[in-house]
């Protein structure tokens, strides 16, 4: 049996939860050991509910710790450029949720610092370890999707901005970065990149159509992508709902996402491709027990027996009796995401998504930033000549570009 490895949370709010609950099936190989959070309250909900073992309101004692080899840095973005430093500098492997700084200036300052620590910071980007993802990426990389032609990315979320978080920073320019761009799309941006390649131009709007904050909660952006490729973008979190969606197509082939779906004109080259990928992910095939009218049947008593509550919980048990069972749920992308770090270390092979990896999603997050700011197209590479590579200013964002040639006061 291998190591099993010890990790410190540092911050206790939302994304907490995500963490603690995605290294549950992973108990075998790394242990939840401490939490950190200024606030008292919040770090003793947060190691109530998970039997948090140590806690403390000073993240350095935690840092301190010999049993601690791994740290999750899970504070405001304007805060991960001195805790990344400080946990690299205690000898740990460091997490660092998304995005990897609040500018891409204090982005770059942290990616300047990791020559030192070769290896050692992964960033909070999940998401590419779905499934669907990765069939997409296995597909595109086998030839099968053809040249990238265009693709479609959208997140409507519902919720109030600053108070999102329960702390008041969420949508502040100088602690967060930004709005709905930075804190919530900045996942889709970065698959954007891991698809369909690096950026060259980008023309965006944003805007404050309803939310109390500083920052924007709404935006649409067209990219265009260094092998032709066009994609649109936007997302709100002005929506009665939640709802994510990514289409790419390519030339011969489409793929959707998260929910998974394989799109060819051609009836022949779909079927070859979807017998590839069974026995690409054979982990992902339909289980047997699902097909034919039992399957169906049993299925259909599983669905009605789902949720919470006695009655419920007493009638699964009674099913499971004459074996109707649910089938064992699926990991979360962050257990997947720290399966492949602890892989990583295992092997002695850098981490995954690296800081630098991370870095062309703050570059095109900065770009949509200074299109929707200027009104003018944005041209890649960036660099510190750019007007936003140090972040977005209140009264600059006050003073940005509207679709009627005026200043739109927030």
């Amino acid at each position: 049996m291998g190591k099993v490895y010890g990790l410190g949370i540092i911050g206790t709010g939302v994304i907490f939860d995500s963490h603690a609950n995605g290294l549950e099936p992973l108990k075998s190989r790394v242990r939840l050991i401490a939490a950190a959070d200024l606030d008292p309250k919040r770090l003793k909900r947060a190691s109530d509910r998970y039997f948090v073992p140590h806690t403390y309101t000073d993240h350095r004692a935690l840092l301190g710790r010999d049993d601690i080899d791994i740290v999750t840095i899970a504070t405001p973005p304007s805060t991960h450029e001195v805790l990344v430093l400080e946990a690299l500098q205690a000898g740990k492997y460091v997490i660092c949720e998304k995005p990897l700084a609040h500018t891409l200036e204090s982005a770059d300052r942290i990616i300047a610092e990791m020559a030192n620590y070769p290896g050692k910071v992964a960033v909070g980007f999940q998401q590419r370890f779905m499934p669907s993802v990765q069939k997409a990426v296995w597909l595109r990389d086998h030839g099968f999707l053809g040249d990238w032609q265009y693709g479609l990315f959208r997140r409507l979320s519902h919720f109030s901005g600053s108070s999102a978080s329960g702390t008041g920073w969420w949508g502040k320019w100088d602690v967060s970065g930004g709005g709905v761009v930075m804190t919530q799309f900045i996942h889709e941006l970065d698959l954007m990149i891991h698809l369909f390649g690096p950026v060259v131009e980008v023309m965006a709007m944003a805007d404050t159509l309803h939310q109390d904050i500083e920052s924007e909660d709404t935006f649409g952006a067209t990219i265009r992508f260094a092998n032709g490729a066009i994609a649109t973008c936007c997302s709100t979190i002005n929506a009665p709902s939640s709802l994510v969606m990514y289409e790419a197509v390519g030339a011969q082939a489409s793929v959707h996402m998260p929910t998974w779906g394989l799109r060819c004109a051609d009836g022949h080259r779909l079927r070859e491709m979807n017998a590839a990928l069974a026995d690409a992910f054979p982990e992902s095939g339909t289980p047997k027990a699902s097909s034919g009218a039992v399957g169906r049947f049993k299925a259909k008593v599983l669905w009605k027996l789902q949720g919470a509550g006695a009655a419920k919980k007493v009638m699964r048990k009674a099913v499971g009796l004459v074996g109707i069972r649910p089938a064992p749920p699926e990991p979360s992308n962050h257990t997947r995401f720290f399966q492949a770090i602890l892989d990583a270390i295992d092997s002695g092979e850098p981490l995954p998504v690296s800081p630098q990896s991370a870095r062309p999603a703050m570059e095109l997050c900065t770009a949509i930033y200074a299109s929707a700011l200027s009104g003018q197209p944005v041209l890649f590479p960036l660099d510190s000549s750019n007007a936003c590579y140090k972040g977005v200013t209140t009264d600059g964002y006050r003073q940005r570009h509207s679709y009627a040639g005026q200043s739109n006061l927030v």
